[in-house]
């Protein structure tokens, strides 16, 4: 069973301080192929525009994969930050979605875990 988690823009901050959770969550991924990590760009773009550089290193870790944005998700992004849901959260709920090649979605692996509790998406709490 494969297993496929979000990593949102407070989760690429606390990644880039060393978090060991995430940390041991990156090593993981790099041993077992079930496990697939992603990074909304739009998320990376929050989390660089908060620490500059951190693009870049998010970008040069091989088990975290970047998700693009296309027209209809900037569509679903924008009508969730219109309804008061903050840019970088926004993407990582729209790639977390179910979708034809993740009929069940994937989990929103955070440490802001708060920013979604007004959206039904399933979340992992880092900080527990």
């Amino acid at each position: 069973m494969n297993t496929t988690l979000v990593f949102d823009d407070h989760t690429l901050l606390a990644l880039g301080r060393g978090h060991r959770k995430l940390s041991q969550l990156v090593v993981l991924a790099m041993r077992d192929p079930s496990l697939e990590l992603l990074a909304p760009v739009l998320c990376v773009l929050e989390a660089d525009r908060q620490r500059e550089g951190l693009g870049e290193h998010v970008g040069g870790l091989e088990t975290l994969h970047p998700v693009d944005l296309r027209f209809s998700s900037a569509l679903a992004v924008s009508d969730l930050v219109r309804k008061g849901l903050p840019l970088g959260a926004a993407h990582a709920h729209v790639t977390a979605a179910p979708s034809p090649y993740r009929p069940d979605g994937a989990t929103i692996a955070t440490v802001a875990p708060e920013n979604y509790a007004r959206v039904e998406v399933r979340v992992l709490d880092l900080n527990a």
